[in-house]
């Protein structure tokens, strides 16, 4: 989903909660860069929605194309939105 790339963008508030959830999905995000988790970002999705790497979140950046097929490849799991 394009519009997925809008998570790691710094200028977006992420203060929604889902159902029962106790934490934003703000909390969510920094608590996965916080474990070490990194997240790669579409450059042809920020591109299309003007996101610029200036713009991204502590622990975002946008990947290559290589880079995001290596690590869809290496990954046992994959969370796509």
């Amino acid at each position: 989903d394009l519009e997925g790339v809008r998570l790691a963008d710094s200028r977006q508030p992420l203060g929604l909660r889902g159902g029962a959830q106790e934490r934003t999905i703000g909390e969510i995000y920094d608590g996965f860069v916080a474990a070490g988790g990194e997240v790669l970002v579409c450059p042809h999705c920020a591109e299309a929605v003007g996101l610029r790497a200036s713009d991204l979140r502590k622990g975002a950046k946008i990947g290559t194309f290589e880079q995001i097929a290596g690590a869809v490849l290496a990954a046992d799991k994959v969370l796509d939105y």
